[in-house]
């Protein structure tokens, strides 16, 4: 059976390059055939992959490289995914899916340099230091210190503690955590513990009651996020790794007033408009470039979704590093 496409070009059409109106056909013609057997593209299908998303695959490839995906690359690509052992099917879908094949294989390939893990934060792979908490008791001992980071939409607290042990990571159900819990895969839902917002407080401050110190980049937004009052864990048991651009530390300034500040961290003008007040109308210093220029370290890249594990992590290790120079 053959199929005719017919359309009726456009001024915007016109102005498309030659090589992506190739690349569509190519697109509408896999989605409608469907790729042969024991090629690269078939590969994809059978790993979960709709024969639409396998397509799109192929013309991106296309795209950037003038060439159809070869059984090498394909190959390799899975090679890499499947050594890292602990991927979902879902997972490994979803990173195909999302990235370039070549751009994936090298990053798993980094993982000699550093382990790369899934991250149901940024639905991508992760170079996050922090490794889960080892299970030798029920209720560890609270730590000496405790770095702590929340994402948002869902609400989502992640903390890490001085050895770089991940202590826990839970979804703080508000009104954006449910039914759909956005911006989490569905296979993410059941693997991702929940707490309520008075659990998650009294688990923070039995923590501060066993001797911890909570850690944290605008560590004051993220109380107030999880419904402290101002003032609740007193300054002395909280310590802030944030600074401004001229040098001075949010640990010096006053804590927040209202709980505006909880719920405008994040992105966007507001949150950063509400920071700045915070510390005297002075602009912080971003976690990113904190841990670019004093750990060497590249986090938050392209934009996308923040890792809370991660930035509890990098938290910590810049208040470590504070305290060795002191």
């Amino acid at each position: 059976m053959m199929y005719l496409c017919i359309r009726v070009n456009t001024p915007a059409d016109r102005r498309r390059p030659a090589k992506m109106a190739a690349a569509q056909v190519v697109v509408f013609a896999l989605a409608m055939v469907g790729p042969s057997p024991g090629s690269p593209l078939a590969v994809l299908e059978a790993r979960g992959l709709s024969r639409r998303e396998v397509a799109s695959i192929d013309a991106r490839h296309r795209r950037r490289h003038g060439k159809p995906l070869s059984v090498e690359l394909v190959d390799e690509t899975l090679r890499a995914l499947d050594s890292l052992g602990d991927l979902l099917p879902q997972q490994v879908v979803h990173l195909l899916r999302s990235n370039r094949l070549d751009a994936l294989a090298a990053e798993c390939a980094r993982v000699a340099d550093r382990p790369r893990h899934w991250c149901s934060f940024k639905k991508t792979l992760c170079d996050c230091a922090a490794l889960p908490l080892p299970d030798i008791e029920p209720e560890p001992t609270p730590p000496r210190l405790l770095a702590i980071d929340c994402e948002f939409r869902p609400l989502r607290i992640a903390a890490v503690d001085e050895r770089l042990q991940l202590r826990f990571d839970y979804i703080v159900p508000d009104e954006h955590s449910f039914p759909m819990m956005p911006g989490v895969l569905s296979c993410d839902h059941r693997l991702i513990p929940r707490s309520s917002p008075a659990e998650t407080r009294q688990l923070l401050l039995r923590q501060v009651e066993g001797g911890a110190r909570i850690v944290g980049h605008t560590v004051r937004h993220d109380l107030e996020a999880l419904g402290f009052a101002p003032g609740e864990i007193t300054d002395g048991r909280v310590a802030d790794v944030a600074r401004t651009v001229s040098g001075e530390t949010q640990a010096l300034a006053a804590p927040p007033s209202s709980g505006e500040e909880g719920r405008q961290k994040g992105g966007g003008k507001a949150a950063r408009r509400v920071r700045k007040r915070s510390m005297g109308g002075e602009q912080l210093v971003s976690l990113r470039t904190m841990a670019r220029e004093q750990l060497g370290v590249e986090i938050h890249g392209g934009g996308g979704r923040h890792c809370a594990i991660q930035d509890a992590e990098v938290a910590m290790r810049l208040y470590l590093l504070d305290e060795q120079n002191q």
